[in-house]
């Protein structure tokens, strides 16, 4: 085991894919369990120069928790939960750990499995709100977004608030200035997903969405209505200025907070002249 986790960690070309095959392969047989997996990755998770290496062994236990989730029991959710919400703030390995992340909160939707509990799911989301989302490339912002709009839809997402978790102000600066309409569309969902959230009577007594309502409004809706977006020549996602429009407006009625501040920003706009018209 020790070698194939060498192949992984400082192999190049097909190695790494066979050896974590290989492991994927031990693992659901078995052959290898998760907590041996960790020790065997604690050095590379823990080096702080081998930053290469570092990065492929966060993205061996998050293609664990995505791949193979039956080889997680009830005490293996936990510590690889732990494993990856620290690599969050880590900003070589975050859109690893961050799909990972995504993985393990996304149990709930597999019946049989060791499911998360409630307190470290908590735990991973009061880290992943330490992250300045912005500040990374695309991979790394569509992997936030993603996990975002996980915890927000999610079970977890009523269980952070109370805790105190303030996700609508997390949710406004992390798509603060996007232009990526990849990572825009999946904001625009978690603009939606955050009104929707706050809805919930067992967070009637959280403040959140009320304190932040007019920063999540100018961040999240005004700079993108009108929508400006004009697909690049080279636009593989094939996202269209009609689909970032359409999602805008949905996030605009999200929640009856918005229609004191959607109102004025729709009679300004719909009466102008713009090149691309009223919307």
């Amino acid at each position: 085991m020790e070698q194939l986790i060498d192949q992984v960690v400082v192999g190049t070309a097909a190695a790494p894919a066979q050896a974590t095959a290989a492991l994927l392969a031990a693992l659901k047989n078995r052959q290898l369990d998760v907590l041996g997996l960790v020790a065997l990755l604690k050095r590379p998770l823990t080096d702080d120069v081998g930053h290469e290496g570092r990065a492929k062994a966060v993205q061996l236990l998050s293609t664990v928790a995505s791949e193979a989730p039956e080889a997680l029991l009830a005490g293996d959710v936990g510590v690889i939960a732990d494993f990856l919400a620290a690599k969050l703030k880590d900003w070589r390995c975050v859109a690893a750990a961050a799909a990972g992340c995504q993985a393990l909160l996304l149990r709930h939707t597999q019946p049989g499995l060791a499911q998360l509990p409630q307190q470290a799911g908590v735990g991973l989301v009061q880290q992943f709100v330490g992250i300045h989302v912005q500040g990374l490339d695309y991979k790394g912002r569509s992997a936030c977004c993603q996990l975002l709009l996980e915890v927000l839809r999610g079970p977890y997402g009523a269980a952070c608030a109370l805790a105190g978790i303030d996700l609508v102000s997390f949710t406004a600066l992390s798509m603060e200035n996007e232009s990526d309409p990849r990572c825009l569309l999946h904001s625009l969902k978690c603009v939606q997903a955050a009104g929707a959230l706050y809805q919930q009577p067992a967070l009637a007594g959280v403040s959140h969405l009320d304190s932040n309502l007019e920063d999540l409004f100018d961040i999240g809706i005004c700079p993108y209505f009108p929508m400006m977006f004009k697909p690049p020549k080279d636009n593989p996602a094939a996202i269209t200025r009609e689909q970032l429009l359409a999602h805008v407006v949905d996030a605009m009625g999200c929640c009856p907070q918005f229609a004191a501040l959607a109102v004025p920003l729709l009679s300004e706009k719909m009466g102008s002249s713009l090149r691309f018209g009223s919307c």
